[in-house]
């Protein structure tokens, strides 16, 4: 007998935990499936920190930045945990990219402001600069263990259910509106899937989705879609659509909103 709800999702990192609040705040069922046990080091999301920057020269970065920083201070005050560490991010190197960064953040309302090399020598002494440096305050380290417990925290009191060392075994597309997910010992239907396996995520859509392959600027090697940041597959008129979103320089980078349809 299959288990009903109106979303699942495969993967409980920090994308797919954020998936699965997204659903759940629009009042829709959702079931998490993760492979590993909860707190695993297997993934992306482990680990006690993640960089929190700001300095960004694309507006698109600059808007998911700004975006992020509500989303973490709206969750820090609905479960009470710490999650960000805001200390403060210093950026040296090429100064003309570092003043493009400056201004496209003064045109977002993003504070940063320069500093010495004298001046950067003497307050962070255990580094050498050769030159200015671009201090962006409202910047430092989001804690990523917490964070993870922060938004499962936030998704199951709204009703979402996590299942860990659960592997997904097949997905099957019934129809145009409804999936089937086997896992270890129970099937999963909905109208909806979202996947959010990271490195695994060819190996789970295999036969499913074709991803596709990109050259990344840094290396000029191809790279798959699911050895980038994320890649995930959302609903968009089809119960499976991949949704990649291509970003500038000096990576490609796969990513996707969350929403439930």
């Amino acid at each position: 007998m299959s288990i009903q709800t109106d979303v699942i999702v495969i993967g409980a990192g920090a994308m797919g935990s954020a998936a699965a609040l997204s659903v759940a705040r629009q009042g829709k069922s959702v079931v998490v499936l993760e492979q590993f046990a909860a707190g695993h080091t297997m993934g992306a999301s482990h680990g006690e920190t993640r960089n929190f920057n700001t300095a960004y020269q694309d507006a698109v970065y600059l808007k998911l930045v700004r975006e992020a920083r509500g989303l973490w201070d709206e969750l820090e005050q609905e479960t009470g945990l710490k999650l960000l560490d805001l200390v403060g991010l210093v950026n040296h190197g090429d100064i003309q990219a570092l003043k493009r960064t400056h201004a496209a953040q003064q045109n977002f309302g993003l504070e940063s402001f320069f500093l010495s090399q004298q001046e950067a020598t003497e307050r962070w002494q255990g580094m050498r600069f050769r030159g200015e440096v671009l201090y962006v305050p409202d910047a430092g380290r989001v804690r990523a263990a917490t964070a993870l417990q922060a938004l499962r925290q936030a998704a199951e009191s709204r009703g979402a259910t996590f299942h860990y060392t659960t592997p997904v075994r097949d997905i099957t597309v019934l129809s145009q509106d409804l999936v089937s997910v086997a896992a270890e010992a129970e099937e999963y239907r909905a109208p909806r899937v979202i996947v959010t396996a990271g490195a695994w995520t060819r190996k789970v859509l295999t036969g499913l989705v074709e991803l596709p392959v990109w050259w990344s600027h840094r290396n000029s090697q191809p790279t798959s879609a699911c050895s980038a940041t994320v890649s995930a597959t959302i609903c968009s008129g089809q119960a499976l659509t991949t949704i990649l979103i291509r970003v500038s320089q000096p990576m490609t980078i796969g990513t996707a909103r969350p929403t439930a349809c």
